[in-house]
């Protein structure tokens, strides 16, 4: 149509970036003092009471720091803990039962969780620099350039935290999500589905026919493999497997991953387009060896996967909702209020600015929500939910 604008949509659908947390223990700290992997939190309270006082690095100084984050993204053990004690998805704010919308930031399992954050972080297994801490600071911590390790637990991004320079990636195991300790939690969040439009084709475009074309291309298996891992036959190969109709059944990929370090022959993944494999083969790396790099950070991967998949979701999950016009504009006035009164209190009540312990001090955090109009956004959130599922 003359003067319509077209735009082309972006799926996000990688199974590796669904998982909301990565959590990592230092297997060698574990072996060394004959423990498993923590599966809930009091099992997490005695292992990092372990690594604080047996000292598991071996070298006589009590140098450890039992278990430290960065509270952001993926690297928040906060949201890994919190999810014994109830579902807590920061990302999008609400849970529902039989329907109804509500804020997991009210409840008393919310409260218990912050109480047990503060206990650890009260009694040095949990770090206060998890708050502070830059992220370059964070990484020279996680990778020590005398291999002699200080971290026991951490929440880390395989693909940024740990690096290939020293053997944390080999040394550090993905931890799952604990198991539930209430009655509402034992979950593992994940983000979801995503689709956007990065790419729009205006009534200036001499050629709208041609640009599809072109963006047609630019999402076929052949040029999505291109700009995710790189050239075939140096990054990545076909491994000769076919089904009965002859189609590719695995790729398998180099010690190689070109979406990791600069480069001039691949898009970083995306090329604004897909970013999701639309044939959905299996991958695998031609070296099996656990020792080599990339291939402890697939296990990472997998593991991460499988964790998450396995913990599950509760039966009703809130994604997202059709708005109108005034509800997203009331919801993106209120929502940056809510993500920092959230984030503040947190951090107040976990490092003892505030007692998640005092009623007094949770009915002034509770108080604070009433002031935001908490009510009424639910209202208006519930209101958009019912439209986009209860009515259609």
């Amino acid at each position: 149509d003359t003067g319509a604008i077209y735009a082309y949509p972006f799926m996000t659908d990688f199974r590796e970036d669904l998982p909301k947390s990565h959590v990592q223990v230092n297997k060698l700290w574990l072996e060394k003092l004959g423990l498993e992997a923590p599966r809930t939190p009091d099992e997490l309270y005695d292992v990092l009471v372990a690594f604080r006082d047996q000292d598991p690095n071996g070298n006589g100084v009590k140098d450890e720091i039992p278990m430290i984050c960065r509270t952001v993204s993926y690297k928040d053990v906060l949201h890994w803990i919190m999810n014994a004690y109830l579902f807590v998805n920061d990302s999008y704010y609400f849970n529902i039962e039989d329907g109804q919308l509500y804020l997991p930031y009210t409840t008393d399992e919310y409260r218990q969780a912050l109480i047990f954050i503060k206990k650890l972080v009260d009694e040095g297994l949990l770090s206060s620099q998890s708050w502070t801490i830059s992220n370059e600071e964070y990484k020279n911590l996680l990778n020590p350039e005398d291999g002699v390790y200080t971290v026991g637990i951490c929440g880390a991004n395989v693909y940024a935290d740990f690096l290939e320079s020293g053997h944390s990636m080999q040394d550090y195991q993905e931890v799952p999500p604990l198991q539930d300790v209430t009655g509402k939690g034992g979950y593992g969040p994940k983000s979801y589905y995503t689709m956007a439009f990065n790419i729009f084709i205006t009534e200036d475009c001499e050629n709208p026919e041609l640009a599809f074309r072109l963006m047609d291309f630019m999402c076929c298996p052949e040029n999505w493999k291109h700009t995710r891992w790189g050239k075939q036959g140096v990054n990545w190969d076909y491994s000769g497997e076919v089904d009965e109709h002859g189609i590719p059944l695995l790729v398998t990929i180099a010690d190689d991953d070109p979406q990791t370090y600069p480069n001039n022959y691949t898009w970083h993944t995306y090329a604004g387009l897909a970013s999701g494999d639309p044939s959905k083969e299996d991958w695998s790396k031609f070296d099996p060896d656990p020792e080599n790099f990339r291939t402890a950070r697939h296990i990472h991967d997998v593991d991460c996967i499988l964790y998450c998949e396995e913990a599950g979701l509760p039966d009703e999950v809130f994604y997202f909702a059709n708005f109108t016009e005034e509800e997203s504009e009331y919801r993106n006035e209120f929502v940056s209020d809510l993500q920092e009164y959230i984030k503040s209190a947190r951090a107040n009540f976990c490092n003892g600015v505030t007692d998640p312990n005092s009623d007094a001090d949770w009915q002034a955090y509770l108080d604070g929500l009433d002031r935001l109009q908490i009510d009424e956004w639910i209202e208006s959130t519930q209101t958009a939910y019912d439209r986009t599922f209860k009515n259609s």
